[in-house]
């Protein structure tokens, strides 16, 4: 016999996916419901400009879907889809090397000390584009994991290194308009 309490085996069992749930690429419908879905369940609309990240119930958003879980609709909501659109629907631009400079530099000249104390929804108000700050935190935690021993460095140094590096001394193929001649 497993040692296990009834109790601990009932929590494991309702933890396991049901049979019916889909797996991998979300296709077009899907998308379609959970958007649909989130609107409803915050009784919101397509129209409004901003994007929904806050007080969303995710078991009721996950039975409207009825092809993903809490957690999976969840999290292709926050990570991605409530800031893949604009108001009026058009699709938001694409991360570029610019973009990298762009966060590099902002966190550069904020005077921040300690990666906790960044706000992450500020910074991204700083973008043209509608980028989630999960999507910003993302691509900085990318950012820093190029850095020589950047788990030993201070988020200073780390934010230093980069600066040097990239900004001051950018890529061949960085794009006009970037911000880099900040010091």
């Amino acid at each position: 016999m497993m040692d296990r309490s009834r109790m601990s085996v009932n929590r494991k069992f309702t933890k396991l996916p049901p049979k019916d749930l889909a797996e991998g690429k979300w296709a077009n419908d899907e998308l379609k419901r959970l958007k649909e879905a989130v609107h409803t369940v915050t009784k919101t609309t397509d129209s409004d400009d901003q994007p929904i990240f806050h007080g969303i119930y995710w078991p009721a958003v996950a039975e409207l879907v009825k092809t993903r879980n809490i957690e999976k609709c969840r999290r292709k909501w926050l990570d991605k889809l409530c800031w893949s659109t604009t108001a009026d629907n058009t699709q938001v631009e694409h991360w570029t090397i610019s973009h990298d400079l762009k966060l590099i530099t902002r966190l550069y000249n904020s005077g921040i000390m300690e990666e906790c104390d960044v706000d992450w929804m500020e910074l991204k108000s700083e973008y043209e584009t509608n980028y989630a700050p999960q999507w910003l935190r993302l691509k900085w935690t990318k950012l820093k994991k190029g850095v020589p021993n950047y788990q030993q460095l201070s988020f200073e140094d780390v934010v230093d290194y980069l600066y040097r590096e990239y900004v001051q001394t950018p890529p061949d193929e960085t794009e006009t308009g970037t911000s880099n001649n900040e010091s």
